[in-house]
């Protein structure tokens, strides 16, 4: 009987350690993510905050009357834009705002 106890227990802690070792590979990820994050954050430069006026800038400019007919004309104008560079021009914003991992996501699922 003694030697299936420390059988049941050996094998018994054996899992117990398995599946506190996978605990701890997965804090370990975690905080690399974490840290991989940050990282990012602190990379960042000018050129987002730029690109992101860059955006808000028309809808401020429609709030005032007198401005209203430039933005329009300015829509008006995109619209006469070749489709390439339209492509072109949110494959930037893409990388900036760091969507990549959502287009890929988008790709893969249009060429399966």
């Amino acid at each position: 009987m003694t030697f299936l106890k420390s059988i049941s227990h050996y094998f018994g802690s054996f899992f117990v350690n398995r599946a506190k070792l996978k605990d701890e590979i997965n804090k370990m990820k975690i905080e690399a993510l974490i840290k991989q994050d940050d990282f990012s954050q602190l990379n960042r430069g000018w050129k987002d905050e730029f690109l992101l006026l860059l955006i808000i800038f028309p809808m401020i400019l429609m709030f005032i009357p007198s401005t209203q007919a430039f933005v329009l004309n300015g829509f008006i104008a995109l619209e006469k834009v070749p489709e390439w560079y339209l492509y072109a021009v949110v494959l930037v914003f893409v990388d900036t705002f760091g969507f990549r991992s959502m287009l890929r996501k988008i790709i893969e699922s249009r060429f399966k």
